[in-house]
């Protein structure tokens, strides 16, 4: 063997050692995060999903989500396009086919698949059969089924299943062509043995995600056409907008086998790709904007970045832009003295959202829209995470929201009359009840019936809170 031959093996072999060295390096430290981490048994489903837009069939991809607790058995499907060839071994080799690419109107074209993102899942389960069909422009349809196996603790029982998964789609150009393929068929199918009480826990908690989130990713992609989760007998889809004077809504309806169908509105303002949302009811033409739950994320690149619910803004900010950090559980707002093109875009993003915020609160005042208190529910970081800047978003997300609500009549009072907190000579036009505990604020507000100046008793924890 000369030079050349040798050096070539070498590469071959780093290649492998390498993969097997970040495999290995990702799942130690998965392993470690699935019991204390708050998130990352939240993080797999959005992944699965991820994956499934990025690869949609005429404009639209349909999700499956099977879990047979009896069995312990997960299935997550989609209707999405075949594997290429480059698919099959970027997620055998734990590789990120995520680029930077964007569509002709600017809209970046893939989130990106079978990264660290994809691992997440294996908190399911560490092995995962794999079952889909393949296909290139040049040749026929192929369908394959293999196994990840991503157990191994030590790089050379990885190496091997590595190996493995790689030799057992070897024989792709052998199998017989795959008649039976339909583009609308669920021909993708993830299957994953949940086997242990931390597995099901990462199920439940995810699907619980699901019913949490899901509403708010079908308004921001359009790609997904559906979502079934079978265990439920729950099925997700984007509907019909309503449309209340000149504003629409869009709206997701959720139909569960036992409870019937349930319709969620919401509202959105957005410009150039961002967008910030809230949930409304709509009454006999009335809208009354609903706050968000504690536990929604905040943030969202296309779907939730789980860990931003301690983002203290008051509507979801949406951007498939964002420049997350690497467990996507927030978003870098740092400031320093070096550049950081990434904070830097995702600055301007929230200024934009902030700017939204106060549309869509003019919106809701010229409209004589009901709920603008939620407008409020805004505040300055308790403890700011590590990736983002406490003294920076308080002076340029905080102030400005406060100081344009503060001649906005956002307050109910007392006499059921709508009021600004300050009044045109800058003055304070309301009381708030105050008190060291709930009960007291309660029966401060209580025994205000009537008066212009203070806000209503319906209310006293919220403007508790936010005051």
């Amino acid at each position: 063997m000369d030079y050349r031959a040798k050096l070539n093996a070498s590469q071959a072999k780093a290649h492998l050692q390498n993969i097997a060295t970040k495999i290995d390096r990702d799942m130690s430290r998965l392993r470690s995060q699935a019991e204390e981490s708050p998130t990352a048994r939240r993080r797999w489903i959005w992944e699965l999903i991820q994956n499934a837009k990025d690869v949609p069939h005429n404009g639209g991809v349909r999700i499956q989500i099977e879990w047979d607790k009896f069995f312990g058995s997960l299935v997550f499907r989609h209707s999405g396009q075949p594997f290429s060839a480059d698919n099959i071994r970027f997620l055998i080799e734990q590789i990120s086919t995520k680029d930077r690419s964007k569509d002709a109107s600017g809209l970046r074209t893939a989130t990106g698949r079978f990264g660290t993102g994809f691992l997440t899942t294996h908190l399911l389960s560490e092995r995962v059969t794999v079952i889909g069909v393949a296909k290139e422009p040049e040749l026929d349809y192929k369908q394959f089924k293999f196994e990840l196996d991503r157990s191994g603790f030590d790089l050379d029982t990885i190496r091997a299943a590595v190996k493995e998964a790689k030799q057992s789609v070897q024989n792709l150009d052998d199998l017989p062509v795959y008649g039976d393929y339909h583009p609308d068929a669920f021909n993708t199918a993830f299957e994953y043995s949940i086997c242990d009480a931390l597995g099901e826990r990462v199920v439940n908690e995810g699907l619980a995600d699901v019913n949490r989130c899901l509403p708010y990713a079908l308004v921001f992609v359009p790609e997904i056409r559906g979502v079934e989760v079978s265990s439920g007998g729950r099925t997700y889809e984007r509907i019909k907008d309503a449309e209340v004077g000149s504003s629409k809504f869009p709206q997701v309806s959720i139909n569960d086998r036992a409870l019937g169908q349930t319709v969620l509105s919401m509202v959105t303002e957005e410009e150039s790709f961002t967008s910030v949302s809230l949930p409304v009811e709509i009454t006999a033409g009335q809208v009354c904007i609903l706050g968000l739950s504690d536990e929604i994320p905040r943030l969202f690149c296309d779907f939730p970045l789980v860990g931003t619910e301690c983002f203290p803004f008051p509507a979801v900010i949406n951007d498939p832009h964002f420049g997350p950090t690497e467990p996507r559980d927030g978003v870098f707002l740092t400031t320093g003295e070096r550049p950081n093109p990434v904070a830097d875009a995702n600055r301007e993003i929230i200024l934009r959202a902030v700017d939204l915020l106060k549309r869509l609160l003019n919106r809701a005042v010229t409209n004589g829209w009901d709920g603008l208190h939620h407008f409020a529910n805004i505040r300055p970081f308790k403890d700011p995470p590590t990736w983002a800047s406490g003294k920076w978003f308080d002076q340029h997300v905080v102030q400005p929201v406060r100081t344009a609500l503060l001649h906005i009549p956002i307050v109910n009072t007392a006499a059921q009359q709508p009021a600004t907190i300050l009044d045109a000579d800058g003055n304070q036009n309301v009381l708030f009840p105050a008190g060291s505990n709930k009960d007291i604020r309660a029966s401060v507000s209580a025994r205000v019936k009537t008066g212009h100046l203070f806000a209503g008793q319906n209310r006293p924890g919220f403007w508790w809170k936010v005051v």
